[in-house]
């Protein structure tokens, strides 16, 4: 961990303070908390210091008007984009309240970042938040009846997010939900054709049969696919 935070404070060039559980970050446009157990720090790693979300080296100079970030975690996403893309309306997604507590307020003096405490799903309705893992980011939803449910918890639905935004299309659509893309991308995905790019996290290793419910919805004669570890970046053919 302490190499990680290391390698944050020579990325990013801005103060930091260390409590015993938590760590601020002073960045360039705003005040950034992370929890110091957990993933929080490698969260952050990855978007800021890699830059693992940077969409430019696949399909250029972009300019995005409307961002979706379902498993938006504690803000870090919303916050790369928002920053990269100031004019883009973001439309973030997080389901467990200890996260979306800090999503909130990492977000907060962004207006063009909209916070829902929801889960995307296939379909409007209550499905159960579980967390098998124990851990902050390890949290799954399912409409199965299982153990370890911490509670019921609303969804949203990619067509109702577009009506709800001021766009006809996505420009760029971030999945990271443990899992849930299986559901997601196993019934009807006519919402696909209103995506420009996609980046997701599959997350087999969990719920066998992500990878190829997104092979079966993006045909590879309509998308182009890019991988990168677990994240797979796919470009629509028809918008790019």
């Amino acid at each position: 961990m302490l190499s990680i935070i290391h390698k944050i404070r020579r990325k990013t060039m801005e103060t930091m303070t260390i409590a015993p559980d938590w760590l601020q970050l002073s960045l360039n446009y705003g005040y950034i908390r992370i929890r110091l157990m957990g993933s929080d720090t490698s969260v952050f790693k990855a978007v800021f210091v890699d830059k693992e979300l940077d969409v430019f080296s696949y399909v250029g100079d972009i300019k995005p008007k409307l961002i979706v970030d379902a498993g938006a975690y504690i803000g870090l996403s919303p916050l790369y984009y928002a920053y990269q893309y100031p004019d883009a309306q973001i439309i973030s997604l997080e389901p467990e309240k200890n996260n979306y507590r800090l999503l909130i307020q990492n977000t907060k003096k962004f207006p063009n970042i909209k916070t829902h405490r929801k889960a995307l799903w296939h379909e409007e309705t209550s499905i159960s938040l579980v967390n098998p893992g124990k851990s902050h980011w390890s949290f799954q939803v399912t409409d199965q009846d299982t153990k370890n449910v911490s509670e019921s918890i609303k969804t949203m639905t990619i067509p109702q997010i577009i009506n709800q935004s001021d766009h006809d299309l996505i420009d760029i659509l971030k999945i990271d939900i443990e899992g849930a893309e299986k559901k997601l991308l196993s019934h009807d995905t006519k919402w696909l054709e209103s995506v420009r790019v996609i980046f997701i996290e599959l997350h087999d290793r969990f719920l066998p049969g992500c990878k190829e419910a997104l092979e079966k919805a993006c045909s590879k004669d309509k998308w182009i696919y890019h991988h990168q570890g677990e994240k797979v970046i796919l470009i629509n053919k028809q918008l790019s």
